[in-house]
């Protein structure tokens, strides 16, 4: 009897340990609950979402107007307007032409090209990069930054080294600067 009463009592403790973790102030203490368990559903939906293989990338809106890197000649590849990789239909227009690769670059998309060795991104690059703000954390520890200004040079890069799809909205308070998102999850249909 003894050994069944200390168990519910730390059973109990768990419980309400587990509840009070659950609350961020003492009014609607149930609705609090139940938003928080919603909330960490969705988060468990969303990280099962975010895993993709960029083994399985559909091209689409095949094309010949470039542009091309030098030592990219027509005859020998594909050229395509839009891509749809993961949970992300990437296109060589705004708004969906920005991109992370795996070093956390940020590019902006021209082209997408398919060679016999593999698929390649071709864009130009954010220079340079900078923290969109300061507090109360680094914007850079979430993959926020403020860009400005494209490389003048033209790049090849590899399918392979895409990370995430991001998103750059102008900031009013900078002009021709940009602050670019990651975008983690996105519904394409």
């Amino acid at each position: 009897m003894f050994c069944v009463t200390v168990r519910y009592l730390i059973f109990l403790h768990f419980l309400l340990k587990t509840i009070c973790r659950l609350l961020r102030k003492s009014d609607k203490p149930l609705q609090q609950i139940v938003k928080r368990l919603v909330e960490l559903e969705n988060l468990s939906i969303a990280k099962e979402k975010r895993e993709f293989s960029l083994s399985v990338c559909i091209f689409r809106g095949e094309h010949a107007n470039g542009p091309l890197t030098a030592g990219l000649h027509c005859n020998s590849i594909k050229q395509y307007k839009k891509l749809l990789v993961g949970p992300w239909l990437l296109t060589c227009k705004i708004p969906d032409s920005c991109v992370y690769l795996n070093d956390m670059t940020v590019i902006c998309l021209e082209n997408f090209v398919k060679t016999k060795d593999g698929s390649l991104l071709i864009g130009q690059q954010f220079r340079p990069k900078s923290d969109f703000y300061l507090y109360p954390i680094r914007s850079s520890c979430y993959n926020i930054y403020s860009i400005s200004q494209l490389s003048d040079r033209l790049e090849a890069w590899s399918l392979q080294s895409f990370k995430i799809k991001a998103i750059k909205l102008p900031i009013p308070t900078r002009p021709g600067s940009f602050a670019v998102f990651p975008l983690y999850f996105e519904n394409h249909n």
